[in-house]
């Protein structure tokens, strides 16, 4: 999943260039973590237009920026990452045809 995360539109979307070596998780979350912080200082517009189009739910948004027991930045990091991981592993399992409302055992 290292590879699928940095090759994502997380790392597209933030302008985050991940090299020729793909970025494992904690170093994407740092790198997120950083321009989250810069984007909620200059840009809070554009992060959430960001966030929007990532569709990571804005409860989970607001969850994140009311809790005062983790940092803005490193908690909407999370929620990407976490969103992130949700749609790679859903494309895995519709590409690889296990539908589990379309068992042979429903018909």
């Amino acid at each position: 999943m290292k590879e699928e995360l940095s090759n994502s539109p997380i790392a597209h979307s933030f302008g985050i260039e991940p090299g020729k070596d793909h970025l494992d998780e904690e170093t994407m979350l740092q790198a997120l973590a950083v321009k989250i912080a810069e984007m909620l200082d200059h840009e809070p517009e554009l992060l959430f237009s960001t966030l929007y189009r990532l569709d990571v739910l804005e409860h989970k948004i607001q969850h994140v920026l009311n809790d005062p027991a983790v940092p803005n930045d490193t908690g909407l990091a999370q929620l990407v990452i976490d969103r992130q991981k949700e749609k790679i592993e859903t494309r895995k399992k519709y590409r690889s045809g296990q539908s589990e409302w379309m068992d042979d055992e429903d018909f």
